[in-house]
């Protein structure tokens, strides 16, 4: 197992300081494939239950006989906390390692949060990484980091999001609470499943197109109806 791959254990290990963790995946949907018969990329998927929280799914992606692994976390603050959504992909393939931290706030009265607002400031060494203009880019905030390259120690991106996870679970563990905020939050969500992501292609070849967005309905952004 990778640094960065190791993440998704480690996501489910660090919320289980601040809220009590419960595994909830259905057994259909913990081991994936594509394409069935001769699969080229394989998917480990794992959902918990975070009380007082919300939801955590983590999804770790492997293909081109292992020289490619993507792993995702998505923290859905599902009990109207006042904290942003929180989007983790990193990816390692051959000499490239990218890291991810997406954070949308999508509360109704806008977050606050100085510890957030101070993460991006610690990696300012750590080199940007260009992404091509996406609709969901200006929604982020600005404290999302969106690091790496071909000449980066995947290590120092690991520490990175262990760092940005920290920060984000002792702010969620804090989070005042208020169901006006999940208007936005199932917003957010429709406008992914309609516009797509960088994990909609995959999605839409194991599930197919309303299968996908089943799928991101009940285990990666579940939410309670407003």
């Amino acid at each position: 197992m990778s640094q960065l791959t190791a993440l998704s254990a480690d996501a489910a290990r660090l919320a289980a300081e601040h809220f009590t963790v419960n595994e909830n995946t259905p057994n259909q949907f913990r081991q994936l494939q594509y394409p069935k018969l001769l699969p080229v990329m394989r998917f480990t998927i794992h959902r918990y239950a975070l009380q007082g929280f919300g939801s955590l799914m983590t999804m770790d992606t492997v293909g081109m006989g292992g020289l490619m692994k993507l792993s995702t976390l998505v923290f859905t603050p599902g009990e109207g906390g006042c904290i942003p959504f929180l989007l983790v992909d990193t990816m390692e393939m051959k000499k490239k390692a990218l890291a991810y931290a997406e954070f949308y706030d999508c509360t109704e009265k806008g977050c606050v949060s100085a510890a957030l607002d101070a993460l991006k400031d610690r990696y300012t060494a750590l080199p940007d990484y260009e992404e091509k203009p996406e609709w969901y880019v200006p929604r982020r905030t600005p404290y999302s980091l969106i690091k790496g390259g071909e000449v980066i120690d995947p290590s120092a991106l690991s520490l990175m999001i262990t760092d940005a996870l920290l920060t984000y679970l002792a702010e969620a563990a804090k989070a005042e609470k208020d169901p006006a905020n999940l208007a936005g939050l199932c917003t957010f969500r429709n406008e992914l499943c309609d516009k797509g992501n960088p994990a909609s292609e995959a999605l839409n070849k194991l599930f197919g197109k309303d299968g996908a967005k089943n799928f991101f309905k009940e285990m990666i952004m579940p939410i309670p109806a407003p």
